[in-house]
């Protein structure tokens, strides 16, 4: 087929849904054609036919035939007309000025559009990062994280792992840092990245800018990752590699921004890490310097620490985005393994809630015989650092109740026999959060050796107890003693919820 003939099938996208068996050469060689046409290079054509054939032909073709298609069509020329979709003057990305027939402005139908993009997003990870989008990564400077998160997120990407429980799409990185090179080492071991090569994860050096302009920069970036097929360009932190030094003026944020979006546009994505300004603020407006930057990118991402004495290694991360699929607020936890996702702010705290009953209710019962009212345990919940809420207690407790790992007596509104709670027998779990996995079963303490609950007396701990002591910042056995101290003072009355 000839360039002139692909070219005018191109101008018909191909129609929506699933591509059948006889129709897929075809109708991906069309797709190609179209990015082609557009200006797409052979790396940015080769994923969106990836994407393509997997999610629409049936049966998918083989990979070395999709090669075949983007390296075929990547040979022709691009269509000049696309090369003038704009006339730039200067490298603020300020359009040129005359009348529009004489810019070469390139309009585009709704059809015509469909058949130049994906009907989902191609998410590198799903909900946050998004080939042809910007992610913006707000945090307090050296407090919130962002070149931790970042960096786990890289390696989930490289690994082709699930990064906070959302699926990821293997892919290369340049990562461009404002940092020198021993901390940004000290940062890359942390994140288990000390072993790559170049041909993974590219990384620049701001000393390595010299006094050249960002607009040549970042066209210097997208032709590295146009000729090698790279899919993320990380840029932390924009401010400072972008060179602003007007940081309130608007003027000054768009014309670092222009270039980034252009990037983007390449069939790329772009992470961007931000400081928050001292002052904080809302998701969109808490960083550093003009709104402006918030409102040129597709997803912000404001990383922060969680309220009261929580857990040093948790963050909360609160989002403003184009997707919906993008969540509107999560908690995670850094582990040694990486990010893991905690669940909503409700679902966290009721997972703390579950620790401290279940360390609770095992450690009375194994030492005192006795159970404990809604009072008790919601007056525990407070004790505790940091506070536990008393729905969360409630809601925990239904669920146990309801699960059988807790069993109640007595009966509801009554003085005289008031609902006290008793932890099941024969409970056996396996920890799977920031615990040695260890089982425990019957009735034998095998609490790890050198762990903080070993030789606290305590027997018969099940691994959800066995990480409580974190939450309690003491043993099950402590726990039981602050669970009598209270019993002695309430006198077990219930609470009503």
């Amino acid at each position: 087929m000839g360039w002139s003939e692909l070219l005018q099938q191109t101008r018909e996208p191909v129609p929506a849904g699933p591509i059948p068996d006889g129709r897929r050469d075809e109708s991906l060689t069309r797709i190609a054609g179209a990015q082609r046409r557009h200006g797409a290079s052979e790396a940015a054509i080769l994923a969106a036919l990836r994407i393509e054939n997997r999610e629409r032909c049936q049966p998918p073709l083989p990979d070395a035939d999709v090669r075949k298609i983007a390296r075929s069509v990547a040979r022709y020329a691009p269509e000049p007309e696309s090369m003038q979709l704009l006339t730039r003057n200067g490298s603020n990305g300020a359009h040129a000025e005359g009348p529009p027939a004489d810019r070469g402005l390139r309009f585009y139908g709704p059809r015509e559009l469909a058949g130049l993009t994906l009907e989902v997003p191609d998410w590198l990870v799903r909900g946050i990062l998004a080939v042809q989008s910007i992610t913006e990564i707000d945090g307090k400077i050296k407090a919130a994280g962002k070149t931790t998160f970042l960096l786990a997120m890289v390696r989930a990407l490289l690994d082709g792992q699930p990064f906070l429980g959302q699926p990821t799409r293997r892919c290369t990185v340049i990562y461009i840092t404002e940092q020198q090179r021993q901390p940004f080492m000290d940062a890359l071991r942390r994140a288990g990245l000390a072993d790559r090569d170049e041909s993974q994860l590219a990384i620049l050096f701001r000393e390595q800018l010299g006094g050249q302009k960002w607009p040549g920069i970042v066209r210097a970036i997208q032709a590295k990752a146009s000729a090698e097929g790279r899919s993320l360009i990380v840029v932390d932190t924009i401010g400072k590699l972008a060179g602003i030094v007007e940081e309130n003026d608007a003027g000054t944020w768009s014309a670092a921004m222009a270039p980034l979006q252009d990037l983007a546009a390449s069939n790329v994505a772009v992470a961007i890490g931000r400081h928050d300004r001292k002052s904080g603020g809302e998701v969109g407006e808490s960083g550093r310097g003009s709104s402006q930057a918030s409102g040129d990118v597709d997803i912000i991402l404001a990383l922060r620490r969680p309220e009261g004495n929580q857990p040093s290694n948790r963050r909360v991360i609160e989002s403003l985005s184009r997707y919906p699929d993008t969540p509107e607020k999560v908690v995670v936890e850094l582990t040694a393994d990486g990010y893991n996702l905690l669940g909503d702010s409700e679902a966290v705290a009721t997972s703390d809630a579950r620790l401290v009953l279940l360390s609770a209710l095992g450690s009375e019962f194994r030492q005192h015989d006795s159970g404990a009212s809604q009072a008790d345990l919601v007056e525990l919940g407070a004790a505790c650092l940091p506070k536990v809420r008393r729905w969360a207690i409630l809601e925990a407790l239904e669920a146990l109740v309801a699960e059988g790992r807790v069993k109640v007596t007595g009966k509801a509104h009554s003085r005289t026999n008031p609902l006290r709670y008793w932890p099941s027998s024969g409970v056996v779990e396996t920890q799977t959060s920031g615990v040695p996995t260890t089982h425990f079963e019957g009735g034998q303490d095998l609490t790890p050796p050198g762990h903080p609950c070993d030789g606290c007396g305590v027997q018969f701990l099940t691994a959800e107890t066995l990480a409580s002591h974190q939450k309690l910042g003491q043993c099950p056995a402590q726990a039981g003693q602050l669970m009598a101290r209270i019993l002695q003072t309430t006198g077990g009355e219930e609470v009503v919820a």
